[in-house]
């Protein structure tokens, strides 16, 4: 297998949804864009993860922080 292969497998498993992909299909439309809005600015990570746990809605500080680093399950090579 190689490199990129064995990449691409840690990157995007089978099966695996990024959190933040699962909380934008709990959002309404505007809600939806004024998260991905907030996500592409300089917004601290707590920030965001602070209200969105206000909104009831259960994800993790570093769910934020590994989406926002491209580091979560919706980065493909």
């Amino acid at each position: 297998m190689s490199l990129a292969d064995l990449i691409q497998a840690e990157i995007k498993k089978p099966g695996t949804k990024c959190g933040i992909e699962a909380v934008y299909e709990q959002l309404d439309e505007t809600d939806a864009a004024t998260l991905h809005e907030v996500m592409a600015s300089k917004v601290a990570h707590v920030v965001i993860y602070r209200a969105l746990a206000k909104q009831g809605i259960e994800i993790g500080r570093s769910v934020v922080e590994r989406h926002r680093k491209r580091e979560c399950a919706c980065v493909t090579l």
